[in-house]
């Protein structure tokens, strides 16, 4: 997963989430993980930094077995505390 961030003039995060056909040629299979991380992300908008515009690209060489809601909330985690995008250090909710 990797992360682009650019800061807007909102009060508000624009979230954008690509999932390339070389992940997958299924569009329900791209479709969950697009699913997946808008869930996690709307579960823990208020520990995400305000005034963002956010993108995320879902990696192609990662395989459809291992995706789950765990490993997609650990990677997301990953990725924005990396970005200094989270309020607290804290981990968020699950």
């Amino acid at each position: 997963m990797t992360i682009y961030v650019l800061p807007n003039h909102d009060a508000i995060n624009k979230l954008g989430i690509v999932v390339s056909k070389k992940f997958s040629k299924s569009s329900v299979k791209r479709n969950r993980v697009k699913r997946l991380i808008k869930e996690i992300y709307r579960l823990n908008e208020e520990e995400i930094c305000k005034g963002k515009s956010i993108v995320i690209l879902w990696k192609k060489n990662v395989l459809y077995d291992k995706v789950s809601f765990e490993n997609v909330y650990h990677d997301l985690f990953k990725c924005l505390k990396k970005a200094n995008l989270l309020n607290k250090e804290e981990e968020f909710n699950a």
